[in-house]
């Protein structure tokens, strides 16, 4: 079951989210947020609060280390994170209860019902 759920799971976060088709940062910031996974270091820089508008003063390291993490960040590691987040959540075996999921992406509900 996982083999088959993982491709599919990555393609939805990472090559159709929604409707629209995510960057490779938004690729990795999805299988952060889904695997509950830290990929991308957090945010560097200084804060800044003028009025009533706040907002980061970015530092160019912190940009350069999340440009470097996001390049080297591979297929089979997203699928890795995905499959063993998966493993951890199926339970083979008599459920107390049955989910229904709803995919408004006629191409992701073909491949579930196969």
């Amino acid at each position: 079951m996982i083999e088959v759920l993982t491709p599919i799971v990555y393609r939805h976060f990472c090559e159709s989210y929604g409707i629209d088709i995510p960057t490779k940062r938004q690729c990795v910031e999805n299988i952060e947020e889904f695997t509950s996974t830290k990929i991308l270091p957090e945010r560097m820089g200084v804060f800044v609060t003028s009025g009533d508008q706040q907002y980061y003063v970015n530092s160019e390291e912190y940009e350069e280390q999340i440009a470097q993490i996001i390049d080297t960040f591979t297929t089979e590691q997203a699928k890795g994170l995905i499959s063993a987040t998966l493993d951890k959540a199926i339970r083979q075996g008599i459920n107390e209860k049955n989910y229904v999921g709803f995919f408004d992406n006629p191409e992701l509900s073909a491949e579930l019902n196969s």
